[in-house]
């Protein structure tokens, strides 16, 4: 039976009133619906307690700022009330964020993680406008269909006589226009008597298990909006859903905090599970100081965070000690390791995210800049990339250009990873870009290790405190298993599970790397190299040869002689790069691949067989098989089932005018 879905629409107040959130069900239930509820800083400010903008708790204000909001069953609407404080500065109207997460008995519409609401603090000092521009920050998991959005909010704390127009436009982060998001500019028009309009960003999907990933909106002001570009930009979280089939997959976002109240890390899952999910974590030192006692910057935390059966987020609570020193914003890092019943997005061994602490002293600007430290598996496709985050403590006014570097420690440029200077820009309004360097693959066995970002802050002091190297480690993923090694006679050598590295040496000798990511050379002889399941390497070596990859991402090269690949199942060889098979050096009229064992029509009686077409395109008939030419390298695709859309792939190094001889079909 359905659950009723849970909606909640902007609320606002003026200075020294409340602001009622009314959160409500599409039908009553039966028993009573619970929804954990917290309040995030926008332009307001949550601390300290003795100047707060605004206060989300009931009764006394809670040090963490969670809560939990309970419908009776029967009812469909319950209150929020929020608590915004007066103070005597003529300023622009403020915003803070409601957010929703972790609902019993109710569902959100579409099935998000959390849902959001704007509230506004409306100015009631002095005179003149107080109109101000905030947008959302929305989250999304990837997901698979071909229609998922990232929809951003656009509100102005007024409603106005007139339509307002603003510009937009995306900017990449660490996702990337065209393979990511599809890129937007143009205009959003908030109608005269509204304050809210939506833009909708269309999602690229894939299913590469790959690290979660975020693009900006950036808004430009008009001359009437008072809070100038503090508000204008959002960025969205875009959460990986593929690293694990069977495991939800973690994120965890940037948290601000003024001095003075507790910083909340919200950490996410790609969906929900039956098993309670546990997560070491630790906050490490930044800028901000975690000790003496009597006079750090935040509370150090280590423990373990409990996501319960059912739910999809948790939080990490540090807390923030107010001084009454003017300096400027100042970091703090917390780290996620050890994981059960959960997996990292990509694979990664730890995840980082910054913590900014505001400070709220003196006057002036505080702007600081940091920069992240990743860490990444090595790999073994050479698609794995260190992605660096550049933040900002809080939004600027205009462009800032930063130069950067990277710098050898342990890993070496070349071998280890691609070297990489240049510039990059932090449009007006946005708080953090990305700098992408390509890692080398290797099989080597060897410890982890590490190179730099160096990045210089633009010059004219705009940044007042730049921390300005981020340190990406290299984890080792190359652990091998077994090396096995024949000599000159016909040998059987078998890997079984586990990472191998077999060597067949002379003979006509048989290898069966079984499970595993196994590295295979058959030598000189007629051989026999057979990967298994895994992402393998086969190297036939010198004679007439046999290669089988098997399932996974596998990667062949015959050598001298007349040698055959082998394919004996369409998910041998898929259609997606993940687990798509390349040759390296098929020589035609030489060369062969086998595809005889391969039923080409789906759904029909006996074993058919491929019909070769050339470059022709599919034409609705199941068992076609065809070759073009992409990316310097052949593609041989073929569909099974005549929807014209590849189901079974292989890359083949190099142009090559491929014809029916080449198979045996």
């Amino acid at each position: 039976m359905a659950v009723p879905t849970i909606s909640i629409v902007r609320a606002e107040s003026v200075e020294n009133g409340y602001a009622r959130f009314v959160v409500r069900l599409s039908a009553p239930t039966s028993d009573e619906v619970r929804i954990d509820y917290r309040g995030i800083e926008g332009t307001a400010r949550s601390a300290p307690l003795n100047a707060q903008d605004f206060t989300v708790s009931r009764g006394v204000p809670s040090l963490y700022g969670l809560d939990t909001l309970v419908i009776p069953a029967g009812q469909t609407e319950a209150e929020i009330l929020v608590r915004v404080r007066h103070d005597y500065e003529d300023e622009a109207d403020e915003s803070f964020w409601l957010e929703l997460y972790n609902p019993k008995g109710a569902a959100f519409a579409g099935n998000p993680a959390v849902l959001r609401s704007l509230g506004v603090a409306k100015d009631n000092d002095g005179t003149g406008s107080n109109l101000a521009l905030f947008v959302s920050s929305p989250t999304v998991v990837e997901g698979h269909g071909g229609n998922r959005k990232a929809i951003f909010e656009v509100h102005i704390s007024e409603a106005q006589a007139t339509d307002m127009n603003f510009s937009y436009r995306t900017v990449d982060g660490s996702a990337r226009a065209g393979s990511d998001y599809l890129a937007k500019q143009g205009t959003v028009k908030i109608g005269a008597g509204e304050t809210t309009a939506t833009v909708a960003i269309d999602l690229v999907e894939d299913t590469v298990a790959e690290i979660n990933e975020f693009f900006s909106l950036l808004l430009t002001p008009n001359s009437a909006i008072r809070n100038g570009f503090s508000g204008s930009s959002g960025v969205a979280s875009v959460l990986d859903d593929d690293t694990s089939k069977s495991q939800p997959v973690i994120s965890v976002e940037r948290a601000d905090q003024t001095e003075g109240g507790t910083m909340q890390f919200r950490v996410v899952l790609s969906r929900a599970t039956d098993e309670e999910v546990r997560i070491d974590y630790r906050t490490l030192v930044g800028s901000a100081a975690d000790a003496p006692a009597n006079n750090r910057d935040f509370t150090p935390e280590t423990g373990t965070l409990v996501i319960a059966a059912g739910s999809r987020v948790g939080f990490v609570s540090v807390r923030v000690r107010q001084d009454y020193l003017d300096e400027v914003d100042e970091s703090v890092w917390l780290e996620l390791s050890s994981t059960t019943n959960a997996r990292f997005a990509g694979n990664h061994k730890i995840e980082r995210v910054l913590g900014v602490v505001q400070d709220n002293n003196g006057t002036g600007s505080n702007l600081s800049a940091f920069v992240s430290s990743p860490t990444v598996y090595e790999g073994d496709n050479g698609d794995r990339k260190a992605v660096f985050e550049i933040h900002l403590s809080q939004a600027y006014d205009k462009n800032l250009t930063f130069a950067f570097r990277t710098a050898d420690i342990t890993a070496k440029n070349g071998s280890d990873y691609v070297g990489k200077k240049g510039n990059v820009t932090i449009l007006a309004g946005q708080t953090v870009a990305a700098v992408t360097v390509d890692l080398v693959e290797d099989e080597r066995l060897e410890g982890d290790e590490t190179f730099s970002l160096l990045v210089t802050a633009p010059g004219g002091g705009v940044v007042k405190n730049v921390i300005t190297a981020g340190r990406a480690t290299i984890a080792n993923d190359d652990d091998i298993h077994e090396v096995i090694n024949g000599n000159a006679a016909n040998n059987y050598l078998s890997g079984g599970s586990g990472n191998d590295r077999i060597y067949g040496y002379g003979g006509n000798d048989t290898l069966l790397g079984g499970t595993g990511k196994d590295r295979m050379d058959g030598g000189s002889g007629k051989d026999k190299v057979d990967g298994g399941t895994g992402n393998d390497k086969l190297f036939g070596g010198a004679g007439n040869d046999t290669l089988i990859g098997g399932a996974g991402h596998d990667k062949m090269g015959g050598g001298p002689g007349r040698d055959t690949f082998v394919f004996r199942a369409i998910g041998d060889s898929t259609a997606k790069s993940e687990g798509r098979d390349k040759i390296s050096d098929f020589t035609r009229g030489q060369d062969k691949m086998d595809l005889k064992l391969i039923d080409a029509k789906i759904g029909s009686a006996g074993n058919n067989a491929f019909v070769f077409i050339g470059k022709e395109a599919f034409d609705k008939k199941a068992g076609e098989l065809r070759y073009e030419h992409k990316n310097g390298d052949t593609l041989v695709t073929a569909d099974v089932n005549g929807d014209r859309k590849a189901d079974f792939a292989i890359v083949l190094e190099g142009i090559l005018n491929l014809k029916e001889t080449d198979f045996i079909l």
